[in-house]
């Protein structure tokens, strides 16, 4: 969780993940200068030389105040987006770092997410967790459907004005790893336009279900939601299948209960999942 001292007092951006937060970031360094608990590189080092399960900026409330007392944090705000695009982002973000076997579902890989969630809570840096878990009981939120503009307005009401450049368009932290999937995926792999089913969303709404009510979001009857599944080519496909298979019984061991080969399959096969 970034954050930042003005007036000799530390007020922190809850960095929820998939909702604009390296836009926020990028701006905020600019008028505060290098920011505390903001590690970007930290995925680049092996596992075993990582001090956290997840990347600095993406803890959660709870954590946060496990390294920063609360009477020391004067304020905090944070940036929501609707759960299912959130869900979206989030696919589309790992398969771009190729950080999912080719060919797997978003529904089968949320599913694994959520049976798994209860033991394995930092999975994909926090990406799908909910977005209730990264704020404080008097955080100030704005929603990402509603633009930046309120937040960069909240920042200079505060603090003072943004140095000039801006930020980037909301959506920009994803587009290059939605452009560079496109064009040409170093897996080779293609992609196909996938619809979200109607049951698929009623579980994304029971899943979320704090968050849609307390942001007041929805899914309007009707509705259709959408993104890009990628697959190889036909002459790659087994690979890519033994890949899917591989992955999917060692998180279906783990979400019945595990066995003692459990974690050296996870690690053999699916490691990348977590």
């Amino acid at each position: 969780m970034p954050f930042f001292l003005h007036d000799g007092r530390i007020h922190v951006f809850l960095h929820v993940p998939k909702a604009a937060g390296t836009t926020i970031e990028d701006a905020l360094s600019r008028r505060f200068g290098p920011l505390g608990l903001f590690h970007p590189p930290h995925f680049s080092a092996p596992p075993r030389l990582r001090w956290s399960r997840t990347s600095p900026q993406h803890v959660t409330a709870d954590d946060l105040l496990k390294l920063v007392p609360r009477e020391m944090i004067a304020s905090s705000f944070a940036v929501v987006r609707h759960p299912v695009d959130r869900v979206i982002s989030a696919y589309h973000h790992l398969n771009g770092y190729q950080r999912l076997p080719v060919g797997l579902s978003l529904e089968a890989w949320f599913r694994h997410y959520a049976a798994l969630a209860p033991s394995h809570p930092f999975a994909f840096d926090n990406h799908l967790r909910p977005q209730t878990d990264f704020l404080l009981d008097d955080t100030k939120v704005f929603r990402l459907e509603d633009g930046l503009a309120p937040v960069l307005d909240h920042v200079e009401a505060t603090f003072g004005p943004v140095p000039a450049g801006g930020p980037a368009p909301a959506d920009e932290p994803d587009a290059p790893h939605l452009n560079a999937a496109r064009e040409a995926d170093p897996r080779g792999a293609e992609l196909d336009d996938q619809s979200l089913t109607p049951a698929f969303l009623a579980e994304l709404r029971a899943f979320y279900a704090a968050e849609f009510d307390r942001f007041a979001y929805d899914i309007p009857a009707g509705k259709a939601w959408s993104y890009r599944r990628p697959r190889l080519s036909a002459g790659a496909r087994p690979i890519a299948r033994l890949a899917l298979y591989r992955a999917g019984v060692a998180t279906r061991r783990l979400a019945a209960g595990g066995s003692p080969r459990t974690p050296k399959l996870l690690l053999r096969a699916g490691a990348q999942l977590w």
